[in-house]
């Protein structure tokens, strides 16, 4: 380890390495083209490997009380939780753009009521992270700072 809190890059979308590459620009719109489907898969598998194992019954994600994070509430800055946020709304802004052009039905193998479903399922699944985080840091008091401060 290099000592930095980030997310692991294994099974990150190659749309998430390109805007790390690219410097960060949250201004910019993030177009994962046409292939909503494979990025939703290597999301849900980024999103899975950053999970501990405290998560997981029978291979499933689970929402249990009793998780342990391990850290991953540690992982706030710009190329942690932040990222995930913001590869959510990229991957709506997808689905969007693909509904305008086909209005709500099926274009390129690409079923959109589907692929908001999926979608939901997964701003509900990282809800609940980030709050059982917070709680979680809250009822420990380790509420993790950038930096101390200095006198």
């Amino acid at each position: 380890k290099d000592g930095k809190i980030r997310l692991t890059s294994e099974n990150r979308p190659a749309v998430i390495a390109a805007f790390l590459k690219g410097g960060h620009k949250w201004h910019r719109t993030v177009d994962i083209g046409t292939t909503i489907t494979n990025f939703k898969t290597m999301w849900w598998k980024w999103w899975r490997g950053q999970q501990p194992e405290s998560r997981f019954r029978n291979g499933q994600l689970v929402q249990s009380e009793a998780v342990l994070w391990d850290g991953l509430e540690e992982k706030c800055g710009p190329n942690g939780l932040v990222l995930v946020v913001g590869s959510l709304l990229w991957w709506r802004e997808g689905i969007v753009a693909a509904a305008e052009t086909c209005g709500d039905h099926k274009v390129d193998d690409i079923d959109i009521p589907v692929e908001h479903a999926d979608w939901e399922l997964a701003v509900v699944d990282v809800t609940w992270a980030l709050d059982h985080m917070v709680r979680h840091c809250v009822k420990a008091k380790t509420i993790p700072n950038k930096r101390a401060r200095r006198s």
